[in-house]
């Protein structure tokens, strides 16, 4: 993986639960009257430097992001690598 660029440097919280695996932890879905935001609102969300926006599709898409990485890096460590830089790129 290639270093991120000076100035720029981006941490993924990527816990790992006990007795289940290796399963990457995920914020808990918000309360049922909350309208989720689409995947191209919060992309424009994204375009228009909205912070949050980044955290949304981290939530949404990070455990499928890590399963693919395992399955083609076949290293935890390096799957994780794989991810950050991923949501980076999005940035």
């Amino acid at each position: 993986m290639s270093p991120p660029p000076q100035g720029r440097t981006l941490t993924f919280p990527i816990a790992w639960s006990r007795g289940q695996g290796q399963e990457l932890a995920v914020p808990a879905p918000k309360a049922a009257g909350d309208r989720s935001p689409s995947d191209e609102e919060v992309m424009a969300r994204l375009q228009s430097n909205d912070s949050s926006a980044l955290e949304i599709l981290f939530g949404r898409y990070a455990r499928l992001v890590l399963a693919i990485a395992r399955g083609i890096v076949r290293d935890s460590g390096e799957a994780e690598d794989v991810v950050q830089e991923a949501f980076f790129l999005l940035v």
